[in-house]
């Protein structure tokens, strides 16, 4: 909850010890981020439901609190089974001259590009959507990697070891940077906040990952001729 006011305005029959209960009943956890001085109302409501309260002294501090609650809370719940969803990887139709152009079944607008549902065969001419006929989600590897790194956002990096140049850009570091915990790759403050807001995945990780399986990939292949 976002809250500004310096004051709250209730119903004459509704308590807070009522509220509280219920949402201690029903495993809600109330966290409060306020722009004004502390209110014990909801300082209390926070504490009876397992949830924060905090006051944001500055912008800077008002978009790390905001930041802080992105990632979803562990769920309390005594059973909790997985929900799957099934999804489609739709074929890409790529214009062709001996091909008609054909309408998608979404707009029924004709396209050149269409994609074609793996179920049902329709045409659908854009991703993310859900197919028109069959209702199946159809998704591609890039929007599930996006939607991944926005459930699972980037820890934030701590400051890092002096070093010459930012592993990012390149370019050198006049402040102190910050600190990759997995690949030790240090960036400035202006990549470490391109890479926590929108990239939201380290490029350190990347190039060791892909460094590291080519080495892998030439001890099996050394393996096999020796062998």
């Amino acid at each position: 909850m976002l809250f500004s006011s310096v004051s709250t305005c209730s119903l004459q029959d509704l308590s807070m010890e009522d509220v509280g209960q219920t949402l201690r009943e029903r495993k809600i956890q109330v966290s409060v981020v306020s722009l004004s001085p502390e209110i014990y109302v909801l300082k209390r409501l926070c504490v009876d439901t397992f949830g924060r309260f905090e006051v944001a002294l500055n912008s800077k501090h008002f978009e790390e609190l905001l930041s802080s609650h992105l990632a979803a809370p562990v769920s309390v719940a005594r059973q909790l089974a997985p929900k799957l969803v099934r999804m489609g990887f739709p074929k890409l139709l790529q214009p062709e001259a001996k091909r008609q152009l054909e309408t998608c079944t979404c707009h029924f607008e004709v396209h050149g590009t269409l994609y074609v549902c793996p179920r049902c065969s329709a045409r659908s001419c854009g991703l993310p959507s859900r197919c028109k006929v069959c209702d199946l989600p159809l998704v591609s590897a890039s929007v599930l990697a996006r939607a991944f790194r926005s459930v699972v956002p980037l820890p934030a990096f701590p400051q890092g070891a002096p070093t010459p140049s930012c592993g990012g850009c390149l370019l050198p570091i006049h402040d102190s940077g910050r600190q990759c915990t997995s690949c030790q790759t240090v960036f400035c403050q202006a990549c470490d906040d391109f890479l926590h807001t929108t990239l939201r995945q380290c490029p350190g990780c990347l190039v060791h990952g892909r460094a590291r399986k080519r080495s892998l990939d030439a001890s099996d292949e050394r393996i096999r001729v020796q062998g």
